[in-house]
């Protein structure tokens, strides 16, 4: 309870108090409305969701996970190792064509970092932001952002993002990669980060 409130900006003391409620108090905050029900009833919404992952568990004859992290930690959940198969993710036909039109970059004098994926709070771009915006307006070291913005709640955070950006030239937004220029965007950058602040099952990028 208190790292999902963490992760909705509560402070301290809030998250001890709301994550130390007693259950039937915490089943009192469907009753109340705004934030203050949302972090009343959220001990009590937890629990109801763990409940009903349990039970899904239990009326599945299998399950499949696409990372062998995942598979474990369902394991050490108490799902049967018997029931959990792992099936990695495929990459496309055409991706050593891909990776063989990769060049060596020369010193150019800038470094260039890149976060290539989704657009999501998730994702953690905000940190990558945060970072160079350390460094200072120093142009010898860039940050290209390309990504995907699939939904609302991803087209305002990729707002709040270029808001975090203002004032500095050396961080750049791009749109999505895809088929016809990727080539040239890994080409073009130095290093790749992932920056994820929530357990990534299997980053895309690294595969």
């Amino acid at each position: 309870t208190e790292f999902m409130l963490d992760r909705r900006g509560a402070g301290v003391l809030t998250r001890k108090l709301l994550g130390a409620l007693p259950a039937r108090v915490s089943r009192l905050g469907a009753n109340l409305e705004g934030r203050l029900g949302t972090g009343v009833s959220l001990k009590e919404v937890i629990r109801f969701r763990v409940a009903s992952i349990r039970r899904l568990f239990e009326l599945s004859d299998r399950l499949v996970t696409v990372s062998e992290w995942m598979r474990e930690v369902l394991i050490l959940n108490g799902v049967e190792n018997e029931k959990v198969a792992c099936i990695k993710k495929g990459l496309s036909d055409d991706w050593k064509e891909f990776r063989n039109k990769l060049v060596d970059k020369n010193g150019s004098g800038t470094f260039k970092l890149g976060y290539t994926g989704r657009i999501n709070r998730l994702k953690g771009i905000h940190v990558l932001v945060d970072g160079i915006k350390n460094l200072g307006p120093d142009d010898r070291v860039q940050l290209h952002i390309y990504g995907r913005v699939n939904d609302r709640e991803s087209a305002l955070y990729h707002e709040f993002l270029k808001r975090r950006a203002e004032g500095y030239g050396n961080i750049h937004f791009h749109g999505e990669i895809n088929t016809d220029n990727r080539v040239d965007v890994y080409n073009n950058l130095d290093m790749i980060a992932v920056p994820s602040v929530w357990f990534d099952n299997l980053p895309y990028v690294v595969s």
